[in-house]
């Protein structure tokens, strides 16, 4: 873009970028520090030394949300500045004073945005959204196909079925004591960075949606069950843990149906999920 020019443009832009050195470095900066933080980094970092997912990401979307907001408010300079050289350049006159000399070509705004070294860092900003945005970490136990109450058979296996997942920030985290900062502060850039009449800039994208299923017998989760009570007991079934629940064969010594309760606790990542419903085990007849 900027070797389009002509030798007088890229005179032009070689002066302005001189003359507004500290503006141009101010939004670099702000570019360069978006860039800085270690969205792939996973584990503790010179940014956030969270031992596990939980602790961790937030600490890392906290960075980002900041870093992000501090890149609109130099975008917003920019784009003032933009708008004021739409049609205007400085120059040098004889005397050595700054002056401007008119042009009526948008194409040298871009040409000095990326002779200044904007344009190509600028190209991140989507990448980074993305990158960032899209990872799956947010766990969530689905128990919903878990009966309750539990009706099961002495020394007859059956199943409890429950699923773990990961998914990404949603827009509808926005509020939320995990994530609720970033996901405001997010939007909020991306409604101004899209809507900026700095067409050339990449697009940040939206929040999308994106879940990924985790293994309950996955070793990176911990999952375990517990029974209230004595008068039943689990007996031993390979395996006990799947990948979608529990595998399950409980006993009792007595001729009538026997009650308890049931605890499911599972754990991933500093996540952790409970569910505590009663259950009867009869004789098997």
């Amino acid at each position: 873009m900027f070797n389009t020019l002509t030798p007088t443009q890229k005179e032009a832009v070689a002066i302005t970028v001189l003359a507004n050195k500290n503006f141009l470095q101010n939004f670099n900066t702000a570019l360069r520090n978006l860039r800085s933080v270690p969205i792939n980094t996973v584990g503790p970092s010179a940014v956030c030394t969270g031992s596990d997912g939980k602790s961790y990401y937030p600490c890392l979307f906290e960075n980002l949300g900041t870093a992000y907001t501090a890149l609109e408010t130099q975008g917003r300079l920019l784009v003032a500045f933009a708008r004021a050289l739409n049609g205007s350049f400085f120059y040098i006159n004889s005397a050595g004073e700054y002056r401007l000399q008119l042009f009526s070509n948008p194409a040298l705004v871009s040409g000095l945005l990326q002779f200044a070294n904007v344009l190509p860092k600028a190209m991140i900003v989507g990448d980074i959204g993305n990158k960032a945005n899209n990872h799956t970490w947010i766990a969530e136990a689905d128990f919903s196909q878990v009966p309750n109450p539990g009706m099961f058979t002495h020394n007859v296996t059956d199943t409890l079925p429950v699923t773990l997942s990961l998914r990404n920030i949603r827009s509808t985290d926005n509020g939320s004591a995990l994530i609720g900062s970033y996901v405001t502060r997010f939007n909020a850039f991306r409604d101004w960075w899209n809507s900026s009449p700095l067409s050339f800039f990449p697009v940040a994208p939206a929040l999308i949606p994106q879940t990924t299923q985790l293994p309950l017998n996955n070793l990176s989760v911990d999952a375990t069950l517990t029974l209230s009570s004595t008068n039943v007991t689990r007996a031993s079934t390979n395996p006990f843990i799947l990948e979608d629940g529990f595998r399950v064969r409980f006993r009792i010594d007595a001729e009538t149906a026997q009650s308890t309760n049931i605890t499911l606790d599972i754990s991933h990542q500093g996540f952790t999920f409970q569910r505590m419903f009663p259950a009867t085990v009869k004789p098997l007849l």
